[in-house]
């Protein structure tokens, strides 16, 4: 948890943002035809990095999707919460 972190200063369990940058940057290189497929690539390779983690909000909007109809964006938003145990 964030407080955690504050109280250890350890970089053991820190999200690397660079990182979550590069699986980002390769999920979105990839062809794919659903923002879903997309963010559940991302979804995987964050968990793989990171597995302490206990909530990832992972978004993505794309601007004036390709429909017809008057819509600015369109948005896929996939959440993943850590099992309480």
């Amino acid at each position: 948890s964030i407080q955690h972190q504050q109280d250890t200063d350890n970089l053991e369990h820190t999200v690397d943002y660079s990182k979550l940058y590069d699986i980002a940057k390769h999920h979105f290189s990839k062809e794919a035809k659903l923002l879903e497929h997309v963010a559940h690539g991302i979804l995987d390779d964050v968990l793989a990095a990171y597995p302490f983690l206990e909530y990832i909000n992972i978004q993505i909007k794309k601007l004036n999707p390709p429909i017809k109809a008057e819509i600015k964006n369109s948005l896929v938003e996939l959440i993943y919460q850590a099992d309480a145990i």
